[in-house]
């Protein structure tokens, strides 16, 4: 587990640290680690503030602060066992994962913006019809689950038969009644 020496630092308390030392980028490194873990605004905007400097003070790019999908290698099939004698090592497609994506609601088709909160299930509701709907985001793969429509035809016609059965009850109860 990797040591995270400004846990308990506020928002107040990096932003103060980061201005105090913009030119340390030992510091600027470990500011920039913690608000990875942080998803408020305004630690975004400080983390955003703090990839700046360390681009513009380094030659290598920030760390990614949400996790990537990466594009899996597979050797060429120049060979009946699927290597060749190459050496060469081409680096993954790295894609970022968005803040957000698009989800369509499933009942009005009606397009819905929803957040990529890692390993969260999330209830939200169409923002057009209302109905509800779920959403996780795992692994990184991006799941909806939208719950089927109750039939209210199908209990209407349940309660029907039943208001039948019981008038037929009461109709025998009442014949029985007037022969006697």
């Amino acid at each position: 587990m990797i040591n995270r020496p400004y846990f308990s630092y506020g928002i107040e308390q990096l932003q103060e640290l980061f201005s105090n030392s913009k030119t340390d980028l030992k510091i600027l490194k470990s500011i920039q680690y913690e608000l990875s873990h942080r998803e408020k605004p305004k630690a975004r905007a400080l983390k955003n503030e703090v990839d700046q400097l360390i681009k513009q003070q380094t030659s290598t790019p920030p760390l990614p602060t949400k996790p990537v999908l990466k594009k899996l290698n597979t050797p060429p099939l120049s060979s009946p066992t699927g290597y060749t004698n190459e050496n060469k090592q081409d680096e993954p497609n790295i894609i970022p994962i968005p803040d957000r994506v698009v989800v369509e609601c499933a009942y009005c088709n009606n397009t819905n913006f929803v957040s990529t909160i890692k390993d969260t299930i999330q209830h939200l509701s169409c923002s057009s019809c209302g109905r509800s709907y779920t959403v996780l985001f795992k692994y990184g793969v991006f799941r909806t689950s939208f719950p089927p429509l109750k039939d209210s035809s199908s209990s209407s016609k349940t309660s029907l038969k039943w208001l039948i059965i019981i008038g037929i009850i009461m109709l025998i109860v009442v014949l029985g009644f007037i022969r006697k």
